[in-house]
């Protein structure tokens, strides 16, 4: 019967192989939140646009209408 002892660069090694996979998982999550936000970016750019051409409209329509 052998016993085995663990070494701290066993400790190391089981770290840093964990440490990388979660660090993959992480850079995906990453690249899938960042194009999320320049969608909802891109998203918040098209209402705001939207909104300030459709109160101009309102704007211009209710000045002919009054005057």
């Amino acid at each position: 019967m052998s016993t085995s002892k663990v070494t701290l660069n066993d400790v190391y090694a089981v770290v840093n192989r964990l440490e990388d996979k979660v660090d993959k998982r992480l850079c995906e999550v990453d690249m899938r939140v960042n194009r999320l936000e320049e969608l909802k970016a891109q998203a918040a750019l098209i209402v705001s646009i939207l909104a300030v051409v459709v109160s101009v409209a309102i704007s211009w329509a209710w000045n002919k209408i009054f005057e």
